[in-house]
């Protein structure tokens, strides 16, 4: 069962989105480094949000249309704005940029906590693995760290892997078209929660 619990979180985890497209981002036009610090900010964010829903908070967020609601217009909002950003940056002439450590954290951390889909794919996930004949605490407080060491590992693998393209990019050319690609994927996204 843990095997099969690893392997569907490999796999969703590679299902584009948000998380996966500024993780990608990051680490193509500012290296690994910055890479690993987008998915450390998006993992923290999944701790968080694994807590939240296992506490309870998941599931008044699903009974309360409302609140779901602004929560989903707020990321939707959020990935906009980012979209809209790289957009205009690629506008502009390319120059190597400075972003700290700390920002590609935060980008990571909010990307990952303003996308409400999370919450629902942890209500329904979690208890596919969850035996009845055990107590629901003990299997979480094992599967949690299991599917946040996954989550991290596939990231990392995806930051690693888009650093062996970054040679690629590295020209004005290639940043432009990338800042295009990136913010339009961010809006794409942010459209297709509209009609969720």
């Amino acid at each position: 069962m843990l095997l099969n619990f690893i392997l569907a979180t490999a796999l969703i985890t590679l299902l584009p989105g948000p998380s996966l497209i500024i993780i990608l981002t990051q680490s193509l036009r500012h290296g690994l480094a910055r890479g690993l610090w987008v998915v450390s900010g998006v993992v923290l964010a999944d701790a968080v949000l694994l807590l939240a829903v296992t506490g309870g908070l998941g599931a008044l967020l699903l009974a309360s249309a409302w609140m779901l609601s602004i929560l989903k217009w707020l990321g939707i909002f959020w990935l906009i704005w980012l979209g809209v950003g790289l957009l205009r940056s690629a506008a502009q002439p390319v120059q190597p940029l400075e972003i700290s450590s700390e920002n590609s954290f935060r980008q990571g951390l909010l990307t990952t906590l303003s996308n409400p889909k999370i919450i629902g794919f942890l209500l329904v996930y979690f208890p596919q693995f969850l035996q009845r004949d055990r107590p629901v605490l003990m299997q979480m407080a094992w599967l949690g760290p299991v599917f946040l060491l996954t989550v991290w590992v596939v990231f990392a693998g995806c930051a690693l892997l888009a650093r062996g393209f970054q040679q690629v990019l590295n020209s004005a050319h290639g940043q432009t078209w990338l800042q295009r690609l990136s913010g339009l994927s961010l809006i794409c996204c942010a459209l297709i929660s509209t009609i969720q």
